[in-house]
């Protein structure tokens, strides 16, 4: 059996070039509220307690979509012990903090000439209330 050379085949049938829309936006990382306990709408009473070693951490933004995607921004990370929204009642009675942190979550990266995301904010080793 013999194989045809390729001059012998023919012409090919006609192929449409395909055509991509624009690229998509990275996702945005989501944000960290409270390392340790998060008040966001109940009462909170801590009495004589420590509150040691908790990090919040922000999530990365996703990275933009091929052909000219923007990067996603990068998540909040707030309170690294305890976080409170304003409106939620808090009591704290010798509470004490030690070595807790925030890490902010890291911008995505465009691609082509998409623009890269935001990193996220990161606020309050041990407490932050918005």
């Amino acid at each position: 059996m013999s194989i045809a050379p390729v001059s012998d085949i023919g012409a090919l049938p006609n192929v449409t070039p395909v055509s991509y829309g624009p690229g998509g936006t990275g996702g945005n990382g989501g944000s960290a509220l409270g390392g340790a306990i998060a008040n966001d709408g109940g009462s909170l009473f801590i009495c004589s307690a420590s509150i040691t070693k908790n990090t919040a951490t922000g999530g990365n933004g996703g990275n933009g979509g091929l052909l000219n995607g923007n990067g996603g921004n990068g998540g909040d990370a707030l309170g690294g012990g305890i976080f409170r929204r304003i409106g939620s009642p808090i009591s704290l009675n010798n509470v004490c903090y030690s070595s807790n942190s925030v890490i902010k979550g890291i911008h995505g990266l465009a691609n082509g000439t998409g623009a890269n995301g935001t990193d996220g904010a990161a606020n309050g080793p041990n407490y932050w209330q918005v």
